[in-house]
Order: structure tokens, then sequence, then C-alpha cells
């Protein structure tokens, strides 16, 4: 919608700056620039707006945690388990250390935990010296230093 009226705006302008003095031609220049942005920000900023309020609730480290676009189902039990897992691997493990990973890569909860781990660098495979683990027993791997749910933090 706010397209189609720039769009539209914008020729009328080209009709209309032909008909202008030159000194006036600027002006509808920034009317018609300024045209989509005048539409579009209230919109906006009621979007802006929601997202704050909708994410009042989530404290500092669950902030540094937690990725943007995974805030809304924060409080889902599944999410609050990792996200004090999360907490958890971060007060562990150093922050220039590699953990390795065993899951499928595509799950997302791999994804988040690269994304609040950083700089941490998370990497697929059990040969790394602290290895995370979901729905798997880590006795195998080496000692568990983290547990909380169904994930573990494995130190080898």
């Amino acid at each position: 919608m706010v397209t189609l009226a720039a769009l539209a705006a914008l020729g009328l302008a080209t009709f209309l700056a032909s008909r202008l003095a030159p000194g006036r031609r600027e002006l509808l220049a920034v009317a018609v620039l300024a045209f989509p942005l005048v539409l579009k920000l209230p919109g906006t900023l009621r979007h802006e707006a929601t997202e704050v309020r909708q994410n009042r609730h989530v404290d500092s480290s669950t902030a540094e945690i937690a990725a943007p676009f995974l805030r809304s189902g924060i409080r889902s039990p599944l999410r609050l388990e990792e996200v004090r897992f999360l907490i958890a691997v971060r007060r562990v493990v150093p922050a220039d250390a590699e953990i390795g990973f065993v899951a499928n890569p595509g799950q997302r909860w791999v994804r988040w935990a690269a994304w609040g781990l950083a700089p941490r660098l998370v990497v697929q495979g059990a040969d790394k010296r602290w290895v995370m683990l979901r729905d798997q027993p880590g006795d195998r791997l080496g000692r568990t230093v983290v547990k909380v749910g169904r994930f573990r933090l494995v130190q080898t």
C-alpha cells in the first residue's frame, strides 16, 4: 500500500516538476522522498512498542542468551530450560573454547546455542574438550559438568 502511494506521488511529482520554478523542485523532491516515511512511521512505531511490551519480562542474563527472534516463546518450559542451560554453560566454559555438540545440526536449539554462547565456537562432533548433548546420556563421553533437564554439558 505504501509502495503504491509512493509511486503515485512520484508520478504526480514528475508531472508537476516541469511546471514548477527551479527553486520549488527541490521542495517537491523532499516531499516525495518523505511521503513513504510519513506513511510507514506510525505502523513501525506501534510494532516496536508492541515488541517492547512483549519482551519487558526478559531479564538481562536471558537477554544475553535469547536471540531476539526467539524471545516471543521464552516463557515456555522448554525455552526456560534451554536458557538455564546456556547460562550455566557460559559460566563454566571459557570464552575462547570450542564446544562440540551431538545432535542434528538443523535443530533450532543448536543455532540458538551458537548465538547465545558466542564468542565460544560451537561445532559438530564429540571430539572437543566440551560437548553439549540433548536427550542423550553423556556418561560414555566423560564427566557431566552441567545438567539442566534434558540438556547436559560433558567435559571430555
